[in-house]
C-alpha cells in the first residue's frame, strides 16, 4: 500500500520547467563566486586590519614612485587613516556578500523546489539588477563596464520576461496545476 501512495505522489509531482533548472543553477554559480568572493574579502580584510601600518607604509612605497605625488605630513596622515580603514570596510563587504550568498542559495533551492515565493523573489531581484545594468549603460566607464552591464541588464531581463511570461511556468507554479 506504501509503494502505490508514493508512486501517486511522485506522479503528482510536477515537472521543472528546464529554463527554471537553467536560472536555479545559475543561483547556484552566483553563489559560488559570492561566497568566493566574500570570504577572499574577509580574510583580506583582517590582513589589513591586524596590520595597517605595514599596508599604509606599502601604499607610501607605491606613491613615491609616481613624481606627482605630494610627500609630506598631510599626505601620510591620509594614507595612514585610509589603511585603517580599509580593514573593517573589506570586512563589512565581505560578510554582505556572504549573506547574498546565503539568500541566493535559498531562492535557487526553493525555486528548483517550485516555490511560487521564490520565483517571485527571483523576478524582483533581477528586475534590481536589470535596471542597475540598464542605468550602467549610460555612465560611461569604458567599453568594458559597457558590455558588463549591457550583459546585466540583458540576461536579467530575459530570466524576468521568461519567469513572468512562459505559460509553461505559469502552469507550472500555479496551484491548480
Amino acid at each position: 500500500m506504501k509503494k502505490s501512495e508514493s508512486a501517486k505522489k511522485e506522479s503528482q509531482r510536477k515537472a521543472i520547467p528546464v529554463g527554471v533548472k537553467v536560472i536555479s543553477i545559475l543561483n547556484f554559480i552566483l553563489v559560488a563566486f559570492l561566497f568566493l568572493f566574500g570570504i577572499a574579502f574577509i580574510v583580506l580584510g583582517g590582513k589589513v586590519y591586524s596590520n595597517p601600518d605595514s599596508f599604509a607604509q606599502k601604499l607610501i612605497d607605491i606613491a613615491k614612485t609616481d613624481p606627482s605625488f605630494a610627500y609630506d605630513d598631510a599626505a601620510i596622515t591620509k594614507i595612514n587613516a585610509f589603511a585603517s580603514n580599509l580593514g573593517p570596510t573589506f570586512i563589512l563587504w565581505g560578510i554582505v556578500l556572504v549573506v547574498l550568498g546565503i539568500f541566493f542559495l535559498i531562492i535557487g533551492i526553493k525555486l528548483w523546489k517550485l516555490k511560487n515565493w521564490a520565483r517571485i523573489g527571483e523576478i524582483i531581484i533581477c528586475s534590481l539588477i536589470g535596471l542597475w545594468g540598464l542605468m550602467g549603460l549610460f555612465n560611461w566607464a569604458g567599453i568594458l563596464v559597457f558590455a558588463i552591464n549591457l550583459a546585466f541588464a540583458v540576461v536579467n531581463g530575459a530570466i524576468v520576461s521568461y519567469l513572468i511570461f512562459s505559460k509553461e511556468v505559469k502552469k507550472t507554479f500555479s496551484k491548480d496545476a
